[in-house]
């Protein structure tokens, strides 16, 4: 208790002379205390005067170690008086408990450097029902025979049965060790391509209507499955084991443009909100998710270029 009201006015008192500046920078979250997966709103603001040449700090995807940045708006601007006002929403959480320093946010103003204040984040785990009595001990039940019971009682059966199949395996070994038969022609059929096989089942998944049938969780988990699937395909990585971040990092040096890494990046995190913090996403949000990747998939495609003959003799 005495750490949390610490903690409380040491952040009220940063708010204060963060609020104070007329020309500066300013972060503030929306609440100080969340839970594991929780997302809150952190509101970036920077005020400036007239004419003023303002350079607006660049935020990809944390604002700190372990604290995630799931989206964020564009800059939006304000005229009061003779100021401009420059606000961006961000949608924080972060996966493990713990108090988190955020770090001041640079902005440059004409040619001089402001910072917003730091805060502190808590992330709380989920507490323990304690209300509910223990459940009684059970009584003592009898013990089945085991499977060791059985072979005691009948290992000579298995042992004559062992010995026939080794005798079998071995008369087949011999059999065809020695026996010639010309080699198989192996075809070898083209690949299908990454886009196709996404597509093909993005439909199915499409088609099978889960979360209109609340089976919400079920569709996310599809929807991931598919998505990895396609990344691992396309960019010849293992990434149907590893986390969001790890997909992230790895895609950071390829041809994905920028918006369709947040893309994929907001597709992803969201699917693990349904799959691991039980989140109930909007209908519209199920529907979007699902256009997001369609539209990923066509335009991270890779076409074949058939190679073109000279008609010169």
């Amino acid at each position: 208790m005495i750490k949390k009201w610490f903690i409380s006015i040491l952040v009220g008192f940063l708010f204060f002379t963060s609020n104070a500046q007329e020309v500066g920078i300013s972060a503030s979250p929306d609440t100080n205390i969340i839970l594991i997966g929780q997302q809150i709103e952190l509101t970036v603001s920077i005020t400036a005067k007239d004419k003023d040449i303002v350079r607006f700090p660049i935020m990809l995807d944390s604002v700190a170690s372990k604290v995630e940045i799931v989206n964020q708006t564009e800059w939006d601007t304000a005229a009061v008086n003779d100021f401009f006002k420059f606000t961006k929403k961000l949608k924080i959480t972060s996966w493990d408990s713990g108090y988190y320093a955020i770090p001041p946010i640079p902005a440059m103003i004409n040619n001089d450097t402001f910072a917003s204040q730091p805060f502190l984040i808590g992330v709380a785990t989920v507490a323990l029902d304690t209300t509910n009595a223990i459940a009684d001990i059970k009584t003592i039940q009898t013990d089945p025979l085991t499977w060791q019971d059985y072979f005691d009682a009948y290992w000579t059966y298995s042992a004559w049965a062992l010995l026939a199949i080794i005798l079998t395996a071995l008369a087949f070994y011999i059999y065809n060790r020695f026996k010639k038969e010309p080699e198989p022609i192996i075809e070898l059929k083209p690949e299908t391509p990454a886009h196709i096989i996404a597509f093909g089942k993005l439909k199915a998944l499409e088609s099978e209507q889960l979360w209109q049938n609340n089976q919400i969780k079920m569709y996310h988990v599809k929807l991931s499955e598919i998505t990895r699937d396609y990344i691992e395909n396309r960019f010849k990585f293992s990434a149907k084991e590893q986390t969001t971040e790890e997909i992230m990092y790895y895609l950071r040096l390829s041809e994905l443009t920028e918006n369709q890494k947040r893309v994929l990046r907001k597709l992803l995190m969201l699917t693990d909100l349904v799959k691991y913090a039980k989140e109930s996403p909007l209908a519209a949000e199920n529907e979007q998710v699902l256009r997001d990747a369609y539209n990923l998939v066509e335009e991270t495609k890779k076409i074949s270029v058939e190679p073109s003959q000279n008609s010169n003799s």
